[in-house]
């Protein structure tokens, strides 16, 4: 067998300082470059001619270099200006700050040039153009004449030295990569093998069809993006085999008279949704294997009170119950929500604060460990070592996203298999659902209370300040009140934006003197923050000067209005849980945001969904197609394997494919023993190497 595990710096052509270059793209082996797939491709099977060119349109070149200098851009901005010809006519090239390229481009030079051609005061040229210097060498089929994988790459590594290096491993060691899938089940799914898929995606035939290509849509590619699910969802199956061979230990009863009396008290009507997802939660609860569920629900939907159900039930039926939130204030507001709910019906709820010491922290320590209180709330605190409980039967924790997996872990821990329910009020797309909480059971509250408005929300630039201003008072005068949002709590030197504190200090001697204002942010200590909540919520002050500490959980009915400055620089989600601090009364709401200067173009993307959609889940679609799957809500922190190709939006039926194919898989009784899937349990074992929570595959 051909030893594609070696290291790079003994291949031809690399040694060790090529090596140490090309390991800042995290690749260390030869197996590494097999699988580091193009980011993009340019077709070059036919090169244009400067005559030819297209303004404003993408253009591909290649010409010799006449002239090269520097200069400037008006009075300030160094530029380099290239001057190339290929015989048909000349053309300029213009790339700012890149002044060391004088000694990269030398007259008559052959280079290749992509990118857009500008015209600006009646001057037409290349700006920023890529670029590549194609020498006379044996290779040059490698680079024109073809369609060319373009890779991401790091200062040091050019792209026709990563193509070239590409290209000898494949000719060299492709031949080592050993198929870990069966023949049958390659024909069951339309799967080509995976060292024609490897040839093909690095230097894909040139008859091939480029549009499938962009899009992603061919065997080869194919191929890679449904190895990329598979795995993720094999490891997911795993999972919930092994959860769901658990026996459970604890036996629930919906039949005492708190769950009659909770409902019986409420001073509202649940929605349809919350009433199904209740009984989903108690089927859950009474069959005989633990809960493990994921419940959903946009900002308002109330996911609080499908958690009070659930809770009653494990109290009645003689549990404790652990309810953990990510911040100090969500904390005190579920509390407070939960306190209200419960005491009526005899349930005693102690709020476990991460700041508590000494005989105060004994004494609640002691009351939890004895069995005193049934339900305890709390934040990381309720993690630490020497929070013992009594008889711990369910486990809620909310915002799952602001904890790690191994928090929920240890929570999970300190009782004999407990039902786990995590909450989130952040819409997840179907497709990011699967992969990151693929082994839960999945609820979604997809229905707001009857009678509440949609918020209208609006973009403004800076200078329409005085005229918002001027709206917001007409309001507040009318009783109602307002949300201020900042990006900093302080001045900074570094970056020129609005801060929490001196505006604080401006609107309240500036504009709103007339109005009472408060300030809340991370820094203060939660005493601080407690009592101005109390204040803006018992309508003692009219405007809550904040940063995005309000971001989740925040409950003030008559709040109507939410004013965030440099809203350009605030992600979506961020936005829309913003959002959904108003709007939550049945007044109509506001929420305004204002850009001071124009973002970049996702910037101006997500601020026009916030403009057009009120959907979370529509917002949380175009969330992850602007941020791509590796950066939307932290792929790599849960956990999983990162995609390199796959895409969630994109391939999302592969994605279905792969999950229903894995899943079918695992729930074969010899699939940990059939010799055909030795294979794959080794893969499976390589591209899980750093989780935690994935069981031993043998």
């Amino acid at each position: 067998m051909i030893e594609i595990e070696k290291e790079i710096q003994y291949v031809k052509g690399v040694g060790p300082h090529k090596a140490k270059l090309i390991s800042k793209l995290d690749i260390k082996t030869i197996k590494d470059i097999l699988f580091y797939f193009p980011k993009r491709y340019e077709d070059r099977r036919s090169i244009g001619k400067i005559v030819d060119l297209n303004i404003n349109e993408y253009n591909i070149i290649l010409g010799t270099v006449h002239s090269g200098s520097n200069t400037r851009s008006g009075r300030f901005t160094p530029r380099y200006e290239l001057l190339v010809g290929d015989g048909s006519g000349f053309i300029k090239c213009v790339w700012y700050n890149q002044n060391f390229l004088k000694r990269v481009f030398k007259k008559g030079q052959r280079v290749l040039l992509a990118g857009k051609l500008k015209l600006k005061y009646r001057d037409m040229f290349f700006e920023n153009p890529e670029y590549e210097i194609i020498d006379k060498d044996d290779d040059e089929y490698l680079h024109i004449g073809r369609i060319t994988p373009i890779y991401s790459l790091t200062a040091g590594v050019t792209p026709k030295l990563f193509r070239r290096l590409v290209h000898n491993v494949i000719k060299e060691f492709v031949e080592g990569v050993t198929e870990y899938f069966p023949g049958k089940f390659l024909k069951e799914n339309d799967l080509i093998n995976l060292r024609d898929a490897i040839r093909n995606i690095h230097f894909p035939p040139n008859d091939i069809y480029f549009f499938s290509l962009l899009r992603a849509r061919t065997k080869s590619q194919k191929r890679m993006i449904f190895d990329e699910f598979f795995f993720v969802q094999l490891g997911l199956a795993i999972l919930k085999k092994n959860k769901i061979k658990i026996k459970k230990t604890k036996k629930f009863n919906k039949k005492g008279k708190q769950l009659k009396e909770l409902r019986a008290n409420l001073p509202f009507t649940l929605t349809s949704a919350q009433e199904h997802v209740i009984q989903e939660i108690f089927d859950d609860m009474l069959n005989s294997t633990p809960m493990n569920r994921l419940l959903q629900g946009d900002v308002g939907s109330g996911k609080t009170v499908v958690a009070v159900f659930t809770c009653v039930l494990a109290i009645q039926s003689g549990y404790q119950v652990a309810f953990m939130a990510p911040t100090e204030i969500l904390a005190s507001q579920h509390l407070k929500t939960i306190t209200e709910l419960c005491e009526p019906l005899g349930i005693k709820v102690l709020s476990l604060e991460g700041g508590l010491t000494g005989k105060k922290r004994d004494k609640y320590l002691e009351k939890i460990s004895s069995g005193a209180y049934n339900l305890i709330i709390g934040t990381h605190s309720l993690i630490q070592e020497d929070v013992k409980f009594n008889n711990l039967g369910l486990i809620i924790i909310d915002e799952q996203h602001r904890f790690g997996v191994i928090q929920r872990l240890n929570l999970m821990d300190k009782s004999n298999y407990p039902e786990v329910i995590v909450m989130t009020a952040t819409p997840i797309p179907r497709s990011y659902a699967l992969v990151v909480y693929g082994d839960m059971d999945y609820s979604v509250l997809d229905e707001l209370p009857p009678g509440r408005p949609e918020t209208k929300t609006y973009v403004r630039d800076s200078n329409a300040l005085d005229k918002i201003y001027k709206f917001i008072k007409e309001h507040i005068k009318e009783g109602e009140q307002a949300f201020f949002v900042y990006p900093l709590v302080d001045e900074s030197e570094k970056l020129k934006l609005k801060d929490a504190t001196n505006m604080f200090q401006y609107l309240s001697e500036k504009v709103f003197k007339d109005f009472k204002l408060g300030l809340i942010h991370g820094k203060m200590k939660k005493e601080e923050k407690d009592e101005i909540m109390a204040q803006f919520k018992s309508k003692e002050l009219d405007i809550l000067i904040s940063t995005t500490v309000i971001e989740v959980g925040i409950d003030i009915p008559n709040a109507t209005i939410m004013l965030i400055e440099h809203a350009e620089r605030f992600g979506l989600a961020q936005l829309h849980q913003l959002r959904g601090r108003i709007g939550r009364g049945y007044k109509k709401s506001y929420c305004i945001l204002v850009q001071h200067k124009r973002g970049t173009e996702d910037a101006q993307q997500r601020l026009k969904a916030m403009e057009e959609t009120h959907d979370g889940f529509k917002i949380a679609e175009i969330d992850l197609e602007i941020r791509g799957p590796g950066e939307y809500s932290g792929i790599k922190q849960s956990g999983h394997p990162v995609f390199t190709i796959a895409n969630l939006i994109r391939d999302f039926n592969l994605l279905k494919k792969a999950r229903k194919a894995a899943f079918k898989m695992v729930n074969e009784d010899d699939f940990f023993s059939n010799k055909d899937y030795a294979g794959i349990r080794k893969e499976l074992r390589n591209r899980w190497t750093d989780n935690a929570f994935l069981v031993n595959v043998v």
